[in-house]
């Protein structure tokens, strides 16, 4: 799922432990960058641009 505020960043819900991961993927150097690691009880999002 993308964050719909930034463009090119994604979001992944982990249930098991109630976190978001935020990340984004760079095709051309085959990378994947972690921005956030967020519980879902906070009650703001991650500060991410």
């Amino acid at each position: 799922m993308a964050h719909a505020s930034l463009p090119g960043i994604r979001r992944v819900l982990l249930n098991r432990i109630h976190y978001h991961l935020y990340y984004s993927v760079s095709p051309a150097s085959l990378t994947v960058e972690i921005l956030a690691l967020w519980h879902t009880r906070r009650g703001s999002l991650p500060r991410l641009g």
